[in-house]
């Protein structure tokens, strides 16, 4: 890899007396201030932009293709570029999440045991996508005739398990980028291949090229672009495998209750579609399609929130640190009020705007599923003290209560209520998380008095 720039330094957290319980409630508000204004906060602003501008880019080159395409075509296209996706958040296998944890943890001691992390990683993540690759290849005939019954998807299919490799490795040089705090280059390996899709979908109109198969390839391209990018920002690295099977089952260890969450909360999100398409009718289904759409600006604003405040929470090494960190956030709930209150009153716009008069139905749904994300705002950016007490476990038993609760109320509220019963199912689902979350943090930052230092994964390794 080429050399374009050097790990940012460690961060030390904050001083855990920095937010002892305020004189006044003028002091409160200076505190919410300097918070609202806070490197952090800003590196959040700066992530949701980003994210908001390449979801942007992504969804122009979708509807382009789609336009251009036609329904037949595109539907094709679709399920190639979704079964791309899904392998490539599946074979993560948590790591990922393991890796920020880690490398931000590491490297406040030991650089060197930071940056063999993510060698060891990379390679891994390299085998695995090799390995996948071929066994799409070898199984594209019977997957595209056999379970898709759709002889066209063969080369499609084999070029996404291509664009696997250049995805996933691409997804996991970013993460180096949020490990370390560079969130300027962390958005601009973002943007790079969305950029390059714009280009690459322009050049395909103006020769009257597109097609399956050709759209599909440009979807790989743009990701082995990114990836070449990002690997010119990275500073020097040497590839390098773990010598023993057991640092390899270390790494397991480390990610198997990430991948757990990854699963169920893949599922538990799509659950909704699912089940109004097997319980109602195709309107409701649409309905509640629009509202979601509408309200997915507060799930982007928490992933992006998240994606700041992981590598910071990750070097917290005392109750001490943490339990300001929750207290923090915690602060903010009253500012929750005006959200779900606004989210209420502009709604109906929002949907006149955005797609007409005969989506009023849709309206009760997205008033519903703005005060369930409105929820867990702060929640979720809670729930990242578990992953630095080494408890993601906790996670995962409150995904798979959010899946289970979510299935059942769907399968009572949908059938009599429709769209507006998945959105009521959805808040059921949120207020079980925010209760889980809390009672797993309250309860381990009660037990805990230093956070468990990580195992050593880069005891050996051997540089090739």
């Amino acid at each position: 890899m080429n050399k374009g720039g050097k790990a940012g330094p460690p961060v030390r957290s904050e001083d855990p007396t920095a937010w002892a319980k305020p004189d006044s409630m003028l002091d409160y508000y200076q505190r919410l201030k300097r918070d609202v204004f806070s490197k952090t906060a800003k590196n959040s602003f700066l992530v949701l932009g980003g994210n908001i501008f390449t979801q942007g880019l992504s969804f122009v080159v979708a509807v382009i293709i789609a336009r251009t395409l036609g329904p037949s075509d595109y539907g094709i296209f679709a399920v190639a570029y979704i079964f791309m996706i899904f392998a490539i958040d599946i074979a993560d296998f948590g790591m990922e999440k393991s890796f920020i944890r880690y490398y931000s943890l590491y490297s406040l001691s030991d650089q060197k045991k930071a940056d063999q992390l993510f060698s060891n990683l990379f390679a891994l993540k390299l085998l695995i996508g090799v390995v996948l690759c071929f066994t799409v290849y070898l199984s594209s005939g019977y997957l595209a005739k056999s379970l898709f019954h759709s002889p066209e998807l063969i080369v499609p299919l084999r070029l996404a398990g291509v664009g696997f490799i250049g995805g996933a490795l691409l997804r996991f040089e970013a993460s180096f980028f949020q490990a370390t705090e560079q969130f300027r280059k962390y958005i601009l390996v973002n943007l790079t291949h969305s950029i390059f899709r714009i280009g690459g979908l322009s050049a395909l109109i103006l020769l009257s090229i597109v097609s399956i198969d050709n759209s599909m390839l440009l979807y790989v391209i743009a990701f082995f672009s990114g990836l070449i990018f990002a690997s010119y920002l990275l500073p020097n690295f040497r590839l390098s495998f773990p010598k023993s099977k057991e640092v390899f089952a270390q790494i397991f260890r480390l990610s198997k209750w990430i991948f757990v969450s990854t699963i169920l909360v893949m599922v538990e999100t799509r659950l909704d579609f699912f089940m109004l398409g097997h319980l109602s009718t195709r309107e409701e289904v649409g309905y509640f399609s629009a509202a979601w759409n509408i309200a997915y600006i507060l799930p982007l604003i928490i992933v992006s929130a998240c994606t700041a405040l992981f590598p910071r929470v990750s070097r917290m090494l005392s109750r001490g640190e943490l339990k300001t960190y929750v207290k923090r956030l915690l602060s903010f709930c009253p500012l929750i009020v005006p959200v779900i209150i606004g989210a209420v009153f502009f709604s109906r716009g929002a949907i006149l705007l955005v797609y007409g008069s005969e989506y009023l139905a849709s309206v009760v749904p997205l008033q519903v599923l703005f005060m369930g994300y409105s929820l867990i705002l702060l929640i979720v950016p809670v729930s990242l003290v578990l992953y630095s007490l080494d408890k993601a476990w906790a996670i995962a038993i409150v995904n798979l209560l959010e899946l289970s609760s979510h299935g059942i109320a769907n399968y009572f509220l949908i059938p009599s209520h429709g769209a507006s019963g998945a959105a009521f199912s959805n808040l059921i689902v949120k207020i079980i998380t925010t209760v889980g979350i809390l009672g797993f943090v309250y309860l381990y930052l009660k037990k805990t008095d230093r956070v468990v230092e990580p195992r050593d994964l880069c005891a050996e390794v051997a540089e090739v």
